[in-house]
Parts: structure tokens; sequence; C-alpha cells
């Protein structure tokens, strides 16, 4: 039984969002059979964690940009004709989905083809990059001023104009959605790695991205990002993803840590997998 068998597509367009503390719409923990269309979302981007047949098509996502996190090898998800500002930001991919195309992002260029996205997504050979204008505000949504670069895309101008609360006595009292809007993006996740002696990729947990990809509670422990097929780390029950904990009931903090700890054998572990915490121990 197929995903689309089991409910009528779920539908979110035309609105207007915008998350202080996380992702302006958060498709999460297998969501499966969305739609969303023309929507702005303000801070946080869109993201889409495991799931199948999702469709993201013709949305603005102002400062910020696509997290595909943690999907299926054939997910059948779909991502066309979107405006993003950053190269997309997936995390823990077996594949990209059925089609990455005709999307915009925001950089330098006069609609120079989107190598970044290209390459990360091995499609969007239609998608462009360019530094066109736009306004944002109350009562006008937003608006591309280079409506030839959307024209080239099939893009078409969002309808938000009308969005938030309607009923004027409580619009007198509630602020514009707009009024919040920051500008520039958040920061990217630091890039802290290390190799360990033994063939396994370490870097301390950080970011709203990696919490949720590996379902932790808070930025706590190490990240396993690969391990060798002859690692002996991954003999022991060590998988990627893995957050790593405590080593003999102490934190490991940083991967120089980590080797300081986990050289005793016998040894024992306490790694998060799966939303969840789990014991390795060893002794050779």
């Amino acid at each position: 039984m197929s995903a689309k068998s089991v409910r009528p597509t779920v539908i979110i367009r035309d609105n207007v969002f915008e998350c202080a503390n996380g992702w302006d719409i958060d498709l999460d923990d297998g969501s499966s059979n969305y739609l969303i269309r023309g929507n702005l979302c303000l801070r946080g981007g869109i993201k889409n964690r495991e799931g199948v047949y999702r469709s993201v098509v013709n949305n603005v996502m102002l400062h910020n940009t696509f997290h595909p996190h943690v999907w299926f090898e054939d997910s059948r998800d779909v991502f066309e004709r979107n405006i993003i500002f950053r190269p997309y930001a997936d995390i823990g991919l077996k594949g990209w989905g059925e089609s990455f195309d005709h999307n915009l992002l925001y950089g330098e260029g006069d609609g120079r083809t989107a190598g970044e996205l290209r390459e990360k997504s091995g499609m969007d050979s239609h998608s462009l990059c360019a530094g066109f204008r736009f306004r944002c505000g109350e009562g006008e949504g937003i608006r591309i001023l280079e409506e030839d670069i959307l024209d080239r895309l099939g893009i078409e101008q969002l309808k938000v104009q009308d969005c938030g609360v309607t009923d004027l006595r409580l619009k007198a009292k509630a602020p514009s959605v707009f009024d919040m809007l920051r500008e520039g993006g958040t920061e990217g996740p630091v890039a802290e790695t290390a190799w360990d002696d033994a063939g396994m990729l370490l870097k301390p947990l950080r970011g709203l991205e990696e919490m949720s990809a590996t379902g932790m509670y808070e930025e706590k422990g190490l990240l396993v990002i690969r391990i060798s097929g002859e690692s002996k780390w991954r003999r022991r029950g060590f998988r990627e993803r893995d957050v790593i904990l405590e080593v003999d009931g102490q934190e490991a903090g940083s991967p120089e840590r980590w080797a300081e700890l986990s050289c005793a054998e016998p040894g024992r572990a306490v790694v998060w997998r799966e939303q969840g915490p789990r014991i390795l121990s060893w002794s050779d």
C-alpha cells in the first residue's frame, strides 16, 4: 500500500510563517503525502524529514533554504520552482527524491546556472542563481521585482497579501508578522571534524539540523559522521549517526577527549540511537 492510498494529500498553501527557533514549516517523523505550495517563510525555511510523497513547489524561503533530513532512498519527494537564499542544508540522505529543478538561488549573477544546487542534488539542471531585488511587507507579502527571471523558471509571485489576523478588533492588537522580519540568515553549522586513529570521523553535535537528524534532545555528545569498513569501532557496534554521550561513565565532549577515554580495554560507551540510549561494550 502506498502513502498516497492511505489518505488524501495534505495541502499547506498561501500562508506566511515565521518561527523564532526552528523551521517555519517542519515535516517531521515520517510525515508523508503533502503538497506545500505558495508559502512565504520569513526566517526558518522548510524542513522535510524522512517520509514519502512530499511536493514543495513555488515557495519563498527568505534568508534561508530547504532542509532535507534523513530521506529514504526512494522518497518520491519533489522540490521545484522555489526561491531560496542559501544552498540546500541536507543531512543524512539516502537519496534526493524524484525531482529538484527550476529553483532560484539568491546570489551573485544574472541568471547563471545554479551549480551550487546541482552539485548537491545531482539534478537542478534548469535552476538558476541571480541577485534579484524584492519588496516584503504588510499588505504586499513579497514581490520579486525582476519578473523576467521568474518567467524563465515558471515561478509565480506569491499571493499572501491577506494572510494573518483578519478580525479588526484582534488585528489592532496583533503585531504584523512582517514587523518581526529580520535581515540576514542564521549561521551555518560549525565544521568541527576529526578522524580518530581507527577510522571513525567524529564531531561535536551542533545545531538544530544535527539534533533533528539524530533525534537528540540537546546539543551534547559526539556525532559519528562516518566509519570505515574495517574499523574496529564498526565491529564493536558503532554506527553512522550515533551520538556518543559517555565513555566509562565520563562525558566525551570532544574528539580529543574521546581519544583519551576510548583507549581503555575493556570499555563501555553510552550512545544515542533511534531516539534512545544504548550501551555498547567491548573487550578487544
